[in-house]
């Protein structure tokens, strides 16, 4: 594991919330549940079932216990690993699209859950 300096753009926390997703075009794709591991202003990781090509767009929708409705966004998938076992996919997502008081309530959950 890396331990030098922090060579993340944004302050990160590591908090298991659902988040929704649907591949774009969605095409009335299903949406999927994944669990997220990990999330910024900049984007989020989340541990799936299936693997994704990275480049791919998506629709997400987080859910957390700080707001009533889902925060959304689009993303591109920047990284995918394999997590534990052979079914399980790491995946790390760049916001691409995002409104100012989604990207509001991410910062004020990471400062909050940071204890900053």
């Amino acid at each position: 594991m890396y331990d030098g300096p922090e060579r993340r753009k944004h302050k990160r926390v590591r908090q298991d919330y659902t988040v929704g997703l649907q591949v774009k075009p969605c095409n009335h794709n299903a949406w999927t549940m994944v669990t997220m591991r990990d999330m910024s202003v900049g984007g989020v990781l989340f541990l799936a079932k299936n693997s994704l090509d990275k480049d791919t767009f998506l629709d997400l929708e987080i859910y957390c216990d700080f707001y009533r409705e889902p925060i959304r966004a689009t993303g591109k998938v920047i990284r995918v690993q394999p997590g534990k076992g052979d079914t399980e996919f790491r995946i790390a997502v760049l916001f691409t699209d995002i409104k100012e008081d989604a990207m509001e309530k991410i910062a004020y959950v990471v400062e909050t859950l940071r204890g900053h």
